[in-house]
This record gives structure tokens, C-alpha cells and sequence, in this order.
């Protein structure tokens, strides 16, 4: 998942869907691409590790007299063996999928289509992948199970004494006191984004200054050790060279940990007691269990019925964010911003009444009345509800009448009823026997985030048919149970619509805990941070780690244009073909004329998207962990969100700690 934040208008977008257990498919392939990107660099270091200590052996004299390289294992020379072999069928796959085209028959794998050779490509470079990560990480397994604890954690608490002596890590901590401060004092905003705008301001803050912190630290520790001889104490003792590199990484992890935990305490404390606006609260200072459906556009068509059109998929404004399509408002406009949920919490059914939530965008091409917002009508509806189904009329039994108007004549004195008002039960005992629920016209701002509560009983009417029944279409094909219809009703205005913009509140948690939560993600960050950095003092200088380090840090807050660019996706083309475009003027769009000079520079541009290919798998993706936005948002940062976090940090780190692993052994240090 990636999530961005908008410090101007205070809202959260979701670029990309956020990772589930749910989605097995999808978590499928990220463990596929895991073994092609990894198992590819682990192809390299083995063959390089093979190269080298065939060159420069060093060897051991068994009990037969014979002698054996003690640099390498069978196992390495097997999993090469068998990665090479397989690498060769991929290779033989790439150029017999050369002839490929569009009709060429395909078949779906894990959800996704591929032609024969395709299919064939994609598992062999994973298998060869896997082959040679198995070689080159069984020596650094089996070790692993030579470390002991013991010392590893005396080498820790080592490291984290002499990083509390240094005077650099206190000159970092006390500049975070500044942050701590309301952010009222120094900038103007809307009370309602308070605590937004706090809990931006301090997170930014922990990131720059714990993560230089923390780099700082882990770049200049091995390299200052050897440089003043200290490490020659540790090496000629019964330890591991591995049980060196874990115990500095986990000594400054625990060290900023424990400045992010004291932090997190006085960010949370300067919260509750800073005198908080009312509007605040109510907007952030929550911990919003959501629950999201599938969104999609569609246009009414006869007989009141929301039918798709493949012609209308939202409409584009012009606007370079792309995130959020618009509907036209009017009172006759056609336009449905629609949301599907095809499944529901069952403690909705049980409920008087359950919270729907939105925030929108508003693109204005008229003024408007000043401080009045743009009016929006929800419809929310079950599958039972056809307005042009017949039925029994009650009030004259023996004749039919369409529930379009059925609905129209009970609902009248009931417009806009809120709970608490005598006619809620009224509204309930409508909604669950129609399955249909309107509020109309109600008044909307810019990204201002407002709830209508939905009455119980239209949850109750879409439990009384069969689970089946959820297989019932909406209008681009998403299954639904429940359905969310969005209306705009001002003339000459726009509302601008993504699939996070809207949400049942299932529930609602504790915020000082999800606050803590938040913190998680500045936590992992901090460990990628410090994982890139003592990986490469194990080869660099401290300054030359330093500077790596933070350089591949920085680029991840990049990760999605570097992508884009290494996958021919950007408009204008490479760096030289876009410098050939301002030379001469041309528009971004359009075709160059295709001679020598421009042949050439494309095809420079396709080496250096090759090789920006391979940097992205090194990059760290570190927008994946801005867990605060959440917090700032007032959304609660469930478990299943952290453990999957967790398990793409740790496939990650783990590649790092590897190369760590095999750097220190090969490091000429003391015999």
C-alpha cells in the first residue's frame, strides 16, 4: 500500500491498494517478484563469492590429509549449479516469447494473464531466484544458529553506552523539543486540521532527526572501531564477525527506539493537554474502524434504474492529480458516484442506526454564496431494492404498484429524519422493508470530513436474502449487498470522488493507543535506516556509508516517479529524449521524428531505464510506513496493516543484513 498526505488540504490518498491477507493473489505475486528481485542479486553475490574464492582460497586440512576450501559449501556450488540451469530456460523463454502478440492465447495465473512463454519466464526466474538464494543464504543460516544471545546482547549494550556518550545524539534530541511545540504558534490553519497539523509536524521532525541520528551512528561505527584498533579486542575472541555487525545494529535500534518511545509520550501528552479545538476533535482525535467498498461511476437511466456506461468513468477537470474523478452537479444530472460492499460487519444489523463518513473534493466553475457549501444527495440501497419491480399495493390489496412509487408515497414527512427524532423508528421500519434509504441535499466543504447516520434496518433487509445474493451486480460489474449512490445537486459545481472518500464507521478505538501505533511506522523506518547503514560500513568508509545511505533513503520518498520512469510510463519520454523535445520545442505528447540522433538517444534512454529497473529493487519503498497519516486522519491502524508492514520491512532488511554477513567475513581485519 501506498498512502500520501497532503499537508495543504489535510486529506489522505491511496495510490495503490493497501496489502491484505484478503488479497491472497496479489500477496502471491509480491512473494514471486520478492524471489526474481532478490534470487537476482543473490545470483550475483554467489557467483562473485565463487569467482573470488576460487582465486584466493583458504583451506582446511581434514582428518583423510586432504584440504577444503572453508569459503565454500556444496550447497553454494549446488544452488549455483541449478540457478544457472534454470536462468537458461528463462533465457530460452525470453526469446521464444519474442512472437508474442495480442492474439496470442493466453491463460491466467494467480489472477493474472499470461501467454505460454510468459508464464514460462515469470516461474523460472523465480525458481532460479529461489535456487540461488538458497546457496547463497544457507552459510549465513547455519551460522546464524552458531551466534549466541548472550553475546550478541553484551555487544549491544556496548554499542548503546557508547552512543549515549557521544554528544552528537543528545545535540539531535534536544532539537526535538522544538517540535513539541502547538503548531498554532507558528502557522495559521483551520481549527479542525489541529491535531492534523500536530501530529505532521512532530513526525516529520522524528523522521529527519532519528533517522540521521540513527545513520550516523551505524555508518561510523565499524569503520571508526577499526580505524582505532578497537575491534581487534572483540574479533580475536570467541565471536562471531556477524554477532559484531547485529549487536551495533541492535544496540542504536534500541537506542533510538527509546528516544522515538519518550517522543511519541510528550507528543501524545502535548495533545491532551494543549486545549484542543472542539473541531478537532471531532475530525482527528479519533480511531475510525472503516470499512470500504468498491467504487465506480455510472448514469440513471430509465426507469430509475443506475445503469453502467462505458463512456463515463468520472469526469477529468484538467487538474494534473489524477486521484479523484468528478460528477456534475445539477437536480437532473445523471451523474453516480457509486460505492459497492459486498459484504457487511453483522453488528450493523443489529444496530438503530450506523455512521457513513465522507470527505470530498469541491471544484468550483461558479463562486457560489460565500460560506455555503455544495449540496449532495446519498442514496443508499440493497439488492432488493427495483424501483420498477410490481408489488402488492398495501393500502388497496388485490392491485399492484411499482416500488418506485411505493417507496415515494411512505417516505413522505420522512426526508432527512436524524436519530433521536420520533419518526426514526419510522425510517427504519421503511428502510428494512424497502431497502432503500435518501438523504437529501446536504451541504458539503472541501475535504471536510461529515457523517449521516444509515438506519439499522436497511442492513437487516440485506440479510434476509441469501448470501448469494451478494453476487448481484452493480453498475461496472462489482458485486454488492449494499450500495452507496452520490448525487451532486448544485448547478456548476463539481465534486471530485476516490474510493476512500467514503466508509461505514464500524467501530471506533482508543487514539493515545493508535497514536503509539503511528509511531510504528517512523519505528521501521528507523530500522531500514540503520540496516542500510551498518551494512555498507562493513565494506565503506564512514562518511562514503553515510552519504550512500541517506542518498537511498532519500530516493524512496521518489520510489513511484523512479518506477514510472524505469518503466517507459512518464510522458516525454528519458532524460535525453526529453532534453531533444526542449531543444526543439517539441510538445511532450507528440512523436518525434524518428532519425539516427533521436534512434540513438531512445536507445540510451532504454539502457538507463534497464539499469534504474534494478536501482528501484534496492530503494527502499519508505512512504509504505507513513503510519502517522492515518493517525493525523483519525483512522485506527488495524493489526492486520502492521504484521504486513512488518513482513515486507523484514523482506527488506533481511537481503541487507545478508551482504552484511558475507562483507564482514571477507573483511581484513585481524587473523
Amino acid at each position: 500500500m501506498q498512502a500520501s498526505f497532503s499537508p495543504v488540504f489535510g486529506v489522505m490518498k491511496f495510490e495503490s491498494e493497501p496489502l491484505s491477507f484478503d488479497n491472497w493473489q496479489r500477496l502471491a505475486w509480491l512473494g514471486i517478484d520478492w524471489l526474481q528481485d532478490a534470487g537476482g542479486f543473490a545470483m550475483v553475490g554467489l557467483s562473485l563469492w565463487l569467482l573470488t574464492t576460487f582465486l584466493n582460497p583458504v583451506y582446511d586440512l581434514l582428518p583423510n590429509g586432504k584440504k577444503r576450501n572453508r569459503l565454500i559449501t556444496p550447497l553454494m556450488v549446488l544452488g549455483a549449479t541449478v540457478a544457472s540451469c534454470i536462468y537458461l530456460i528463462a533465457l530460452a523463454a525470453v526469446y521464444l516469447s519474442a512472437d508474442d502478440n495480442p492474439t496470442t492465447p493466453r491463460v491466467t495465473v494467480l489472477g493474472l494473464a499470461f501467454t505460454r512463454w510468459g508464464m514460462v519466464l515469470q516461474f523460472s526466474l523465480a525458481a532460479a531466484g529461489l535456487a540461488a538464494i538458497v546457496g547463497f543464504g544457507g552459510p549465513f543460516l547455519r551460522d546464524c544458529f552458531n551466534m549466541r544471545w548472550r553475546r550478541i546482547y553484551a555487544l549491544a549494550k556496548l554499542s548503546f553506552k557508547e552512543a549515549v556518550r557521544r554528544r552528537v545524539v543528545w545535540v539531535f534530541l534536544s532539537i526535538l523539543i522544538l517540535y513539541l511545540f502547538p503548531a498554532r504558534w507558528f502557522f495559521q490553519e483551520k481549527p479542525e486540521d489541529e491535531i492534523k497539523s500536530i501530529v505532521g509536524v512532530t513526525t516529520r521532525g522524528m523522521n529527519v532527526l532519528l533517522v540521521s541520528v540513527g545513520m550516523l551512528l551505524a555508518a561510523f561505527s565499524i569503520p571508526t572501531d577499526i580505524k582505532n584498533l578497537t575491534i581487534h579486542t572483540i574479533v580475536t575472541k570467541p565471536v562471531e564477525r556477524f554477532e559484531i555487525v547485529l549487536g551495533r545494529f541492535l544496540g542504536y535500534l534500541g537506542l533510538v527506539t527509546a528516544a522515538l518511545l519518550v517522543m511519541t509520550g510528550l507528543g501524545l501528552i502535548l495533545i491532551n493537554a494543549g486545549n484542543v479545538s472542539s473541531e478537532a476533535e471531532d475530525e482527528s482525535m479519533k480511531a475510525r474502524v472503516a470499512k470500504y467498498g468498491r467504487m465506480e461511476f455510472g448514469k440513471l437511466g430509465a426507469n430509475r434504474q443506475l445503469v453502467s456506461s462505458d463512456e463515463f468513468k468520472g469526469v477529468d477537470i484538467g487538474r494534473e492529480d489524477t486521484y479523484r474523478k468528478y460528477i456534475a452537479g445539477h437536480p437532473t444530472s445523471p451523474h453516480r458516484a457509486v460505492w459497492n460492499f459486498p459484504s457487511l460487519p453483522t453488528r450493523f444489523e443489529q444496530s438503530d442506526s450506523v455512521p457513513l463518513e465522507f470527505a470530498f473534493d469541491i471544484y468550483r466553475t461558479t463562486k457560489g454564496e460565500e460560506g455555503t457549501g455544495v449540496q449532495v444527495t446519498f442514496e443508499v440501497v440493497t439488492q432488493s431494492w427495483n424501483p420498477g419491480k410490481k408489488i402488492d399495493d398495501s393500502l388497496s390489496p388485490g392491485s399492484e404498484i411499482s416500488m418506485q412509487d411505493a417507496y415515494d408515497r411512505d417516505a413522505k414527512g420522512l426526508t432527512n429524519v436524524t436519530p433521536g427524532s420520533p419518526n426514526w423508528v419510522k425510517v427504519n421500519a421503511l428502510a428494512e422493508r424497502y431497502g432503500r434509504y435518501v438523504y437529501q441535499n446536504w451541504q458539503i466543504f472541501d475535504y471536510h470530513t461529515s457523517r449521516i447516520a444509515v438506519p439499522g434496518g436497511l442492513f437487516r433487509n440485506a440479510s434476509t436474502l441469501p448470501e448469494s445474493a451478494s453476487s448481484t451486480q452493480g453498475p461496472g460489474g462489482s458485486s454488492r449487498r449494499v450500495q452507496v449512490r452520490v448525487k451532486c445537486e448544485t448547478p456548476s459545481q463539481f465534486v471530485g470522488v476516490a474510493r476512500y472518500d467514503l466508509y461505514f464507521v464500524e467501530s471506533e478505538g482508543n487514539f493515545s493507543l493508535n497514536y503509539f501505533k503511528g509511531a510504528v511506522g517512523v519505528w521501521f523506518r528507523l530500522v531500514i535506516a540503520i540496516s542500510i547503514a551498518i551494512t555498507l560500513s562493513t565494506y565503506f568508509a564512514g562518511v562514503l556509508s553515510f552519504l550512500i545511505a541517506m542518498c537511498l533513503f532519500v530516493l524512496g520518498f521518489f520510489l513511484e516517479f523512479i518506477r514510472e520512469f524505469a518503466s517507459g510510463a512518464n510522458i516525454g519520454g528519458g532524460p535525453l529524449e526529453s532534453l531533444a523535445r526542449l531543444i526543439k520545442n517539441s510538445n511532450a505528447t507528440a512523436d518525434l521524428d524518428i532519425t539516427p540522433t533521436v534512434r540513438a538517444l531512445q536507445m540510451f534512454d532504454g539502457v538507463s531505464r534497464w539499469i534504474w529497473r534494478r536501482v528501484t529493487t534496492v530503494i527502499p519503498d519508505v512512504d509504505r510506513y507513513g503510519l502517522t497519516d492515518y493517525v493525523a486522519q483519525g483512522f485506527s491502524i488495524g493489526p492486520e496493516f502492521l504484521l504486513m508492514n512488518f513482513l515486507t520491512l523484514v523482506a527488506y532488511v533481511l537481503p541487507w543484513l545478508v551482504a552484511a554477513y558475507y562483507l564482514m567475513k571477507v573483511r581484513e581485519i585481524a587473523a
